[in-house]
């Protein structure tokens, strides 16, 4: 593995999921909905406010609660065990077969929920370098809109497992009791569709100190009336005294990019994105509790 970390700009579909009802239905379009969490907030200069409601936009493809205020919405993610998922098309609660399910599973990647973000899956098999990425390299996920790159999702590679399907005990001894419902959320799914050779298991670093790089989503606190804000969009101003290899106004809105490497340069743009989103008004979400799980 190479000990050179590296900045990557990662684009994934950012629609919202499209429904009337006020149930999010099992799928894998990789929707990007504004979900509301119990977790932690870290502010300026490292302020903490534990175990608050807080909302961020991200990746959940299994179901989830929906709540209308005027024409936004906001979405509680849950887990229906064993709901069938796959088996029949007219299975109330999922969309079946035609959501490419496994069982009653689904893949979300990242994975931001319990006490470290995970990565495993996508894109890696295409490419060499999403697989070879040494800690302290972060991952901006994020999509491309009205010409800007909007981030969800700061990733800052802590360690990792490779063929980690050989090596699952390793993961779950890291991943401990949030093991169980990660791996029936979304792993199953990419056990019968990975190719063994290029797969490699991310676990993101978590929060110790507010100038060390740690993974986070821009989040902002939900109080009575909930509220939402657009997503942070990432300026080439951010770039300014680094050496990038692309930037964010390139374009490109698939796959990912390389934007810069080396240890100083990705702590600095680390330390950037971390103030543009607080200069946003938005804070900075850790330790999102795992969706509940409910019977079918």
């Amino acid at each position: 593995m190479s000990d050179n970390p590296k900045a990557i700009m990662f684009f994934h579909p950012g629609p919202e999921y499209k429904t009337r009802g006020d149930v999010k239905l099992c799928e894998t379009s990789h929707t990007r909905n504004f979900m509301v969490v119990d977790g932690d907030l870290i502010g300026k200069n490292g302020k903490e406010k534990k175990n608050t409601c807080l909302g961020f936009w991200g990746e959940w493809s299994s179901h989830a609660d929906i709540e209308k205020v005027g024409k936004k919405k906001f979405f509680k993610p849950f887990y229906v065990k064993n709901c069938g998922c796959g088996q029949n098309d007219n299975i109330k609660g999922c969309k079946g077969k035609s959501s490419r399910c496994s069982s009653d599973r689904c893949d979300t990647d990242p994975f931001v929920f319990g006490k470290r973000f995970c990565y495993v899956n996508c894109q890696q098999e295409s490419s060499k370098t999403l697989c070879d990425l040494p800690a302290g390299s972060i991952i901006l996920f994020g999509s491309r809109k009205n010409e800007k790159f909007v981030l969800d999702t700061v990733f800052v590679v802590e360690a990792s497992i490779d063929k980690w399907l050989k090596n699952k005990d390793k993961v779950k001894s890291k991943l401990k009791k949030d093991y169980d419902l990660y791996n029936s959320a979304s792993l199953g799914v990419l056990r019968a569709q990975s190719s063994e050779e290029c797969r490699r298991f991310y676990f993101g670093t978590t929060y110790r100190n507010y100038n060390i790089p740690f993974s986070f989503v821009p989040a902002l606190e939900q109080k009575n009336i909930k509220e939402r804000f657009h997503k942070v969009e990432l300026s080439n101003d951010l770039l300014k005294g680094l050496n990038p290899r692309v930037k964010f106004d390139n374009g490109q809105n698939r796959g990912f990019a390389v934007l810069l490497e080396g240890k100083t340069q990705v702590e600095k743009l680390w330390k950037n994105v971390r103030d543009c989103v607080l200069n946003k008004k938005c804070s900075l979400g850790i330790n999102l509790k795992m969706p509940s799980t409910k019977k079918k």
